[in-house]
């Protein structure tokens, strides 16, 4: 519905490998060079994503392998932020995401008071 449009949502992609193909990443050793077996588009997906309305998509990219892939996702209009973390260091990906949402929480609620006080 377009409620739906309207709430936030977040994603919180951990990405430790390109996906299928060689377009995304020529030496990955990629038993599918020619890219996803099951025949998904990376296109088709991020406008699906984009379709969604209020979404907020967060990356963390735990290799360097995934730059081409970023780069690609980011040219077929996928509007995303990149994190960096230590992947040896879970506690940081945990930090930033509790930090984000509770954030956010905050910002609703002085939004909700205004509209009270109106």
């Amino acid at each position: 519905s377009d409620l739906n449009k309207n709430v936030l949502k977040y994603v919180f992609h951990i990405f430790d490998a390109p996906p299928h193909g060689k377009k995304f990443a020529e030496d990955n050793g990629d038993k599918y060079p020619d890219g996803c077996p099951c025949g998904k588009d990376e296109e088709k997906i991020i406008e699906k994503i984009n379709n969604l309305g209020n979404i907020k998509y967060f990356i963390y990219p735990l290799t360097d392998r995934v730059n081409k892939t970023l780069e690609i996702f980011e040219e077929a209009g996928l509007n995303f932020t990149r994190k960096n973390i230590d992947k040896d260091k879970p506690e940081d990906f945990t930090m930033h995401v509790t930090q984000l949402l509770c954030q956010n929480f905050e910002q609703s609620q002085i939004m909700i008071s205004k509209k009270k006080i109106e």
